[in-house]
């Protein structure tokens, strides 16, 4: 915002191109609010293609902080919106994800 009203003199006409050049900041997290909202059955309107395949794999994002500090950092940077919600798909992350709880089971219990 700082840089966008730098480059003006006057507030005249600026509510059309800041909201113009917002959208690209504010679509992702957007997108993930509304999402979110689909899990709901009562939730209204037209659910984006793919979204149930997105949100099983956050499900498991969720599952999988509980046991992967490499997982649990990454989704933390995401949602507090210092990385891309598409870095929880990088291979690194998506591999740990998925196999996750196969690579718990075969981990020796400690003392056990």
């Amino acid at each position: 915002m700082g840089s966008f009203l730098r480059e003006r003199r006057t507030l005249d006409g600026i509510r059309r191109p800041f909201f113009e050049r917002i959208a690209a900041v504010i679509r992702l997290p957007w997108d993930m609010a509304v999402g979110e909202d689909f899990r709901f059955p009562e939730t209204e309107g037209a659910k984006p293609r793919g979204l149930d395949l997105i949100n099983a794999y956050v499900a498991r994002v969720h599952r999988a902080v509980h046991h992967d500090p490499v997982v649990y950092a990454q989704f933390l940077r995401a949602m507090n919106l210092l990385a891309p919600a598409t870095s929880l798909m990088r291979p690194r992350i998506a591999w740990r994800v998925l196999a996750g709880r196969a690579a718990r089971k075969r981990r020796p219990v400690v003392g056990g």
